[in-house]
């Protein structure tokens, strides 16, 4: 579990990806978090992408090497829910669901389910789910496949805040967005340290001449 409090309503005009979680399930990278607007298709047979313009939770894992395409046979939808598979920023597979985030704290949540034998090996199901601490309401938002019965989470954890276009609002929201320790249970996993790091944009693209927007 991880909490996210946010300080003030971001609208679905805005491209807006807040993730507490990024990292993997014994060597296999996932990451899950809130997005202002999400996309997909909501079937398996027909992977066409469709924009719903609503907000919602992401929870997408990558193939064990980002290089051999992985499919939706590893993605478990509800009710509502939207999927995907594509290789535009690695091989990935992912799962969406609504959900109408606003102004307030939230706990997004990556349970273990039941272990089955898929492709002849144990797997596990992981569900994401997001609680609103101002009601206690839980949204399920859908489950992925991970290889192994039991899952050790490597290394350390990355949340991020990231604003990924511009094809609405041409400027950035300004948000206070706050991430609590990571929690097993009830307990608070033991910090041995944290970095925070603002990439420059120069790193990402040469030239560039945006002025950094985050504190």
């Amino acid at each position: 579990d991880i909490d996210i409090t946010i300080d003030r309503d971001v609208s679905n005009e805005h491209s807006l990806y807040i993730s507490p979680f990024n990292g993997a399930f014994n060597g296999e990278m996932f990451y899950a978090g809130i997005q202002t607007r999400i996309d997909g298709s909501p079937t398996k047979e027909n992977l066409t992408e469709v924009v719903s313009g609503m907000k919602g939770g992401i929870f997408s894992r990558w193939s064990h090497d980002q290089v051999t395409p992985i499919g939706v046979e590893y993605v478990d939808m509800f009710e509502g829910g939207l999927c995907a598979s594509a290789g535009t920023e690695g091989e990935f597979c992912s799962v969406r669901r609504p959900h109408e985030w606003t102004k307030g704290t939230y706990t997004v949540s990556l349970v273990k389910e039941e272990t089955i034998t898929f492709k002849g090996e144990p797997h596990s199901w992981v569900c994401m789910q997001i609680t609103n601490k101002n009601n206690e309401e839980t949204t399920k938002i859908g489950r992925l496949l991970f290889r192994g019965e039991k899952l050790l989470w490597y290394y350390n954890n990355k949340a991020f805040v990231e604003i990924y276009g511009f094809e609405h609002k041409p400027y950035i929201p300004e948000a206070k967005i706050t991430f609590s320790r990571p929690r097993i249970g009830d307990e608070n996993i033991i910090m041995n340290g944290l970095i925070a790091h603002q990439p420059v944009l120069e790193e990402i693209e040469p030239n560039a001449n945006t002025p950094n927007c985050a504190y």
